[in-house]
């Protein structure tokens, strides 16, 4: 919160949304809070007063995402509690409080950052209802903006992670692709990464 201070930011999008809704069912646990009920969805914009409940549920392994503001600023959540945190801006009194308090802070790059120019986008197929992967086409010059109007999410989102190919854009991934999309028969997955 005091790298977000800093930053001068008051809110941030949530990526690469991951609910674990098994562990959220079960309230007798003490790591369980009642606010981690808080709707959270791909894409949200999460204000200020919930990103430490939103922190929370990630670092207990409630859920697992990634915070960004285009351009400003990023959290990234790593194993073992390790967090990284990119911003635009000198954050010297916040690297100086996570000091004071026992923490361990050094200048590192997050092996979770991706620029445009890396990301690889496939869409992937498997047989409706399986998990296995059968079949995958690489996605070639399509345009961010084009993939962020399809997949309904806002112009801030990097279209990174894994995303659902649903009948409402599956004509906009058909034109792109040699393979003949069959929702009938499979289900299809648009995987953005590295």
């Amino acid at each position: 919160m005091k790298f977000l201070k800093e930053s001068k930011l008051t809110s941030l999008r949530v990526i690469q949304l991951q609910i674990h809704h098994e562990f959220l069912s079960d309230k007798s646990s003490l790591l369980y809070e009642e606010a981690f009920y808080l709707p959270i969805v791909e894409d949200a914009v999460i204000h200020e007063k919930d990103i430490p409940t939103v922190c929370k549920m990630v670092l207990r392994d409630y859920i697992h995402c990634h915070f960004v503001s285009m351009g400003q600023f990023f959290v990234h959540f790593g194993w073992d509690y390790y967090m990284y945190i990119g911003s635009n801006q000198p954050c010297n009194n916040a690297i100086q409080f996570v000091q004071n308090n026992k923490l361990f802070v050094e200048e590192y790059p997050s092996p979770y950052y991706l620029v445009e120019e890396k990301v690889i986008r496939y869409v992937e197929w498997a047989a409706k209802g399986e998990e296995v992967i059968v079949g995958e086409e690489r996605l070639q010059n399509v345009p961010l903006s084009e993939l962020q109007k399809a997949l309904h999410l806002s112009k801030e989102h990097p279209v990174i992670g894994s995303f659902t190919i649903k009948p409402d854009n599956i004509d906009f991934f058909q034109q792109l692709m040699n393979h003949t999309i069959d929702l009938v028969k499979c289900d299809y997955y648009l995987y953005c990464g590295d």
